[in-house]
């Protein structure tokens, strides 16, 4: 109760501390800016002006007031809370983590009336009349502008008046997707618009020089009153060499460009395939080169050519800046000379990172990764990079899992698809790539047996308790040694579309008991603290000596780096098969125990809505299945899937849910909370506090099942169509985010709404909300430490 005393204390500071502090920021006569509304009256009330209040509520949002959250100023009440004249100091330190007040400025309102007023008549209403008018209230100040709107005009014809025959033919071929359109209102914007398609589509064609400048469109507002008749023409100013298709000439090529060297002599000119390589020594093979640079000697020259070969330029990794110009050779019209100069990057490179991980209030450690870069080993930009990451969890309290994992990865990335034959898609434009890994992985999970003496006694563990009576603190290993290996190919030939093939991905599973005893203890737990769970004889099978193979398809689109005001789009669909085999325990002889095949489905759908700059809302949705061709199956343990922790179920830890109605086991959590099928989603709202400061309001779900009920045919861990969504696990809570610029620190804190192993009717625990009681808080918060966004 103190802390939470504490925290209300600070509040209140905020809340009531500002009032004083907003006097001490503002100078005499000076008033706090709270924002602008906008009034439309139309001549007409049938006018369509819904673009019109749009384009008006994005320009009275400059400048921008303080924010607000919940209807206060966070921002500015801290600025106002820690005012200092000091300029050094805690206090000035403080005041930067606030926002200073926006001050209203009487030259902003005169110029606001004139950007209502152009932007009425941008979209067609000519004539129109803008006031305004001032709303105090104190030292607060707030603008309400009001604009008077006549009919707008429309266009009555459109011509193509272009004066040279080959584009005007060119432009009337494009006709039927023009974005201008007779009888529309006249709208400034769809004109600049159209402008740049043409522009961008004649530059496709070859029109190197041509830009949009070159276009004007002539309205006439005078034949008809309220109608426009507009003509598309060249300006009188346009360049003679705009208006001729440009070919390649030459392609010149210095792949060396400003590299500090001790190399004498004058560099040596190479013709590989049409390109004119100059360089002293290539870092990068000839037909390295060819294949990136898609320009060829007398084809036209093409806009899509050109992003193509910059792409496939930046893709290869070997280049710190790629420099692409044209230049007309003098006295031949109508020829370029491409010249490509790039700088390399440093060959070698050797990356390194620590930290520490706290996991949903269970368990801490440190991670340590260290790799070495090589960005062309064989001369062909092929890349070579050596990881390995070390992760050592030490569990918060005695009765949990402690996990220490090693992982060796090494992985040489191709140009290009390597393939035993010439295929289409080798031969595109796509950009690809074909990449083998192969990774040595070593877990290992040590078992406490504090508090369980007499059960070990008791079930006849005689080798596990004479241990630990030797040493009290005698926590047994289990290790998984993983061996995987892949080979994979990737493609893209649109910006936000990529694919990846995995037709080989192996797996030996081999794991490892410090003591014999260990395996049947695992289970024997199980079924202890699983009563109703009906058992789970299958688990052990799970983590025993197996052979995998894995096949995929994977499809991402991510639309998420586009600056679309309305929202992004995020989808990553993968497709495969599953099939392993259990081998003996002694020699990798195959053993008659089982064979499995599954069919694998995985769907992640992610969508962001920003409402405005300090505004946005997340959603992701995901499902995965495995589907088993028979019966009797084992999926293995490191395929299953779970939920919980700090990027998932936030409310849960890892784990801790599932599969199904099972309750959850603490003692050797690692082992259980998996399933065949996964259904996850997360809601999260994210306003800006502040400068650096960002909440994140969320509610998740999800929980894991087994297909059928595993091989026990467990009822409570079977998936169901009318039941699934009861046993959905439902958390919410509150979270703070500082942006350092290079990462995102979070600190999420969580409580669950639901928890789906208690009897039905009571699995709403929302009422049993109480965070003054130490009982509740120990049980149900789960506190969050991350670095990034969850999704």
């Amino acid at each position: 109760m103190r802390r939470i005393g504490i925290i209300v204390l600070v509040g209140m500071l905020l809340v009531v501390g500002s009032g004083c502090g907003l006097k001490r920021s503002l100078a005499d006569g000076e008033y706090l800016y709270t924002g602008a509304k906008v009034k439309i009256k139309k001549a007409n009330k049938k006018t369509d002006t819904k673009a019109l209040m749009t384009a008006y509520e994005s320009l009275i949002k400059n400048p921008r007031p303080n924010r607000r959250f919940l209807g206060i100023r966070w921002g500015l009440r801290i600025h106002n809370l820690f005012a200092s004249k000091k300029e050094k100091g805690l206090l000035p330190w403080l005041q930067k983590l606030g926002q200073e007040p926006v001050i209203y400025d009487e030259k902003f309102r005169t110029q606001m009336e004139r950007l209502l007023e152009n932007k009425a008549i941008n979209n067609g209403f000519f004539f129109s009349e803008v006031s305004s008018e001032l709303k105090t209230r104190g030292r607060k100040v707030k603008v309400k502008y009001e604009v008077k709107l006549r009919t707008p005009y429309t266009l009555s014809t459109y011509s193509n008046e272009v004066s040279t025959p080959v584009i005007k033919a060119k432009i009337d071929s494009l006709r039927s997707k023009s974005l201008v359109k007779v009888g529309t209102p006249y709208q400034l914007e769809v004109l600049k618009k159209e402008r740049q398609r043409l522009a961008s589509v004649l530059k496709q064609s070859g029109y190197y020089f041509f830009t949009e400048d070159d276009l004007k469109f002539r309205a006439d507002t005078t034949q008809v009153k309220g109608e426009i008749q507009l003509a598309l023409q060249l300006k009188q100013t346009v360049d003679a060499n705009h208006l001729i298709p440009q070919r390649i000439r030459n392609i010149w090529v210095y792949p060396d460009m400003n590299v500090k060297d001790n190399q004498q002599g004058e560099p040596d000119t190479l013709d590989y395939e049409g390109l004119k390589i100059v360089a002293r020594q290539l870092p990068l093979r000839p037909t390295t080169l060819r294949e990136a640079i898609t320009f060829q000697i007398g084809q036209l020259y093409s806009a899509e050519t050109h992003q193509s070969t910059l792409q496939k330029l930046a893709f290869l990794n070997n280049h710190q800046f790629i420099d692409i110009q044209f230049f007309p050779l003098p006295g031949q019209e109508g020829l370029l000379n491409v010249v490509i100069r790039l700088t390399p990057r440093k060959r070698n490179a050797i990356e390194g990172s620590l930290g520490f991980a706290l996991k949903s209030s269970l368990y801490f450690g440190p991670e340590i990764t260290l790799s070495y870069l090589d960005r062309n080993l064989f001369g062909g930009a092929e890349q070579l990079r050596i990881s390995t990451t070390l992760n050592y969890n030490i569990p918060l309290i005695d009765t949990i899992a402690s996990n220490q994992q090693q992982e060796l990865s090494i992985a040489l990335t191709k140009p290009g698809l390597l393939l035993p034959f010439r295929s289409r898609l080798a031969a595109s434009e796509a950009i690809s790539s074909t990449k083998f890994t192969l990774t040595f992985e070593r877990d290992q999970i040590r078992i406490p047996l504090v508090g369980i003496e007499d059960f070990l006694e008791v079930e006849g563990f005689n080798e596990l308790l004479g241990r630990l009576q030797v040493d009290s603190t005698f926590a047994p290993a289990f290790v998984q040694n993983d061996v995987n290996f892949s080979l994979s190919y990737q493609w893209r030939k649109r910006k936000y579309t990529s694919h990846e093939l995995t037709p080989v991905e192996l797996n030996w599973l081999r794991p490892n008991y410090e003591v014999g005893e260990l395996r049947d203890l695992i289970l024997v737990l199980i079924n202890v603290d699983n009563t109703n769970a009906g058992g789970d004889d299958q688990l052990l099978l799970n983590l025993e000596n197996m052979l995998i193979f894995k096949p995929s398809y994977t499809l991402l689109y991510d639309g998420r780096a586009q600056a679309r005001r309305a929202g992004n789009f995020y989808s990553r669909s993968k497709i495969g098969v599953l099939g392993n085999k259990l081998l003996s325990s002694d020699n990798l002889i195959p053993s008659e125990l089982i064979e499995s095949q599954f069919l694998r489905l995985e769907q992640d759908v992610r969508h962001f809505w920003k409402f405005s700059k300090d505004q946005s809302l997340g959603l992701r949705l995901a499902a995965n299945v495995s589907i088993p061709f028979r019966d009797e199956v084992i999926l293995p343990f490191f395929d299953l899937y779970s939920t919980g922790g700090p990027n998932s179920n936030r409310a849960f830890q890892p784990r801790e849910v599932g599969p199904g109605s099972t309750e959850p086991t603490e003692r050797i959590f690692f082992f259980t909370g998996t399933g065949d099928i996964l259904i996850e989603s997360n809601l999260e709202w994210r306003p800006k506090i502040g400068k650096s400061f960002e909440l994140g309001l969320f509610v998740d779900a999800g929980n894991v099942w087994l297909f059928q009920g595993g091989v026990n045919n467990n009822e409570l861990a079977k998936f169901r169509w009318n039941n699934f969504y009861k046993q959905l696990a439902v958390g919410t809570g509150l979270g703070l985010r500082y942006d350092f610029d290079i990462l995102l620190l979070r600190l999420d804190l969580a409580f669950p709404l639901t928890k789906p192993w208690l009897p039905e009717g009571q699995r709403w625990v929302l009422d049993q909300f109480d965070l003054g009681s130490a009982a509740w808080r120990s049980e149900n918060l789960r506190f969050n430490l991350a670095f990034g966004y969850p999704f």
